[in-house]
C-alpha cells in the first residue's frame, strides 16, 4: 500500500478521517488548537 491511495470508497468509508474514527484503539485523533488535527497511534 506505500505510495497508493487508500481504497476508502471499496473499504466503505468516504474520508481518510471516517476511516480513522473507526479505529479508536490504533489512532487518536488530537485538535492541535490551529485548526487541524496530530493523528497519534494507540500502544
Amino acid at each position: 500500500m506505500v505510495g497508493r491511495p487508500l481504497p476508502l470508497r471499496d473499504l466503505g468509508f468516504r474520508s481518510t478521517m471516517e476511516l480513522v474514527a473507526e479505529m479508536p484503539k490504533v489512532v487518536r485523533v488530537c485538535p492541535n488548537g490551529k485548526g487541524s488535527v496530530v493523528l497519534k497511534g494507540e500502544a
